[in-house]
């Protein structure tokens, strides 16, 4: 399983920033978007024993400027992802020590889905005039999203 259907990431990378993909990419770039939102929720959890809480709220969320334009722009693109679907992927992490808010895990799919546009403008930025993401472009994507997210 995935984070999304395969036509859910054709259309956001499509509409994103004009990729090519196909159901051969969605597997890494569906794991490399649930590594990379484990890790803003281990931060997430971070803040929130930080300030004494047992639950993550939506404001422990690391969410940075650019991060929330795309948040924006995939709520735009009207592509719905399924929590359950997001769920069963960050089953494979091991679990949180604390518990998501009922608000904070409303987010998630947003979290996804702006994600899936910042890494698609991501690669778009890195590899310019190429729209079919290879296998070695996913990773050094994934290279630099583990630097800056």
């Amino acid at each position: 399983m995935t984070v999304m259907t395969v036509s859910q990431f054709h259309c956001l990378c499509r509409l994103a920033a004009h990729l090519e993909v196909d159901g051969n990419d969605l597997p890494r770039f569906s794991d490399l978007v649930t590594r990379v939102l484990f890790h803003l929720l281990l931060a997430a959890q971070a803040s929130a024993a930080a300030h004494g809480r047992y639950i993550i709220e939506p404001a422990d969320l690391p969410i940075t400027t650019g991060l929330q334009a795309s948040i924006r722009r995939y709520r735009t693109l009207d592509i719905p992802l399924d929590l359950d679907r997001i769920l069963d992927q960050l089953a494979a992490h091991r679990p949180l020590d604390r518990i998501l808010a009922t608000d904070t895990l409303a987010r998630v799919p947003d979290l996804v889905g702006g994600l899936t546009v910042t890494l698609a403008r991501t690669f778009a930025a890195a590899y310019p005039g190429r729209i079919h993401p290879r296998t070695t472009d996913w990773e050094a994507i994934g290279a630099v999203a583990d630097l800056y997210l």
